[in-house]
């Protein structure tokens, strides 16, 4: 945490506590007391230690689109720094981890439609970017999405058809 304290930045999450950390290994890194949202409780790695097939599918991909969340959110907290260094690191971790949060959901439902084609159903996965703000940031969006279904329909041998989209919202 040396480093966030030398940029003024806080070392722990609002609200955190140490049971939020509680099991994790963070593999000899030193978290210096440091908590993040989305971390998860020891609780919750027995039931996904318990978990098999479907059910851990789901509870682990829950469980990270949480984690990089918690990134997120930690990133937020500085990227109004007054030093470039941080503002940029902040700026480069939330757009990585956003983009790693629209891969998971993608892979997700892509993975879900080629399963119920698999079983006979037919299927037409309407994929929606939420809260656009420029057209930019859709175009970006959309290249992840399409990479990634085009990935998981490709492996699946199937041809699945999909849409992708969005709602722009402009604030008044």
């Amino acid at each position: 945490t040396w480093w966030l304290q030398q940029w003024g930045a806080p070392t722990a999450m609002p609200g955190a506590t140490d049971d939020d950390m509680a099991g994790m290994d963070h593999s000899g890194h030193d978290m210096g007391g440091m908590t993040m949202a989305g971390m998860m409780t020891a609780e919750q790695m027995q039931q996904l230690q318990d978990a098999s097939g479907q059910q851990f599918d789901q509870m682990w991909m829950e469980m990270m689109i949480a984690h990089h969340e918690g990134a997120i959110e930690m990133a937020e907290q500085v990227q109004g720094s007054t030093n470039p260094q941080v503002a940029d690191m902040a700026d480069a971790i939330v757009s990585a981890q956003e983009a790693e949060i629209t891969e998971m959901q993608v892979r997700a439902i892509i993975e879900a439609a080629c399963d119920l084609a698999k079983s006979g159903k037919k299927v037409f996965p309407e994929i929606m970017i939420p809260l656009v703000g420029h057209v930019r940031e859709l175009q970006l969006q959309e290249r992840i999405v399409r990479r990634v279904a085009d990935e998981v329909i490709g492996k699946s041998g199937l041809d699945i058809p999909y849409l992708v989209g969005t709602m722009i919202e402009i604030p008044r």
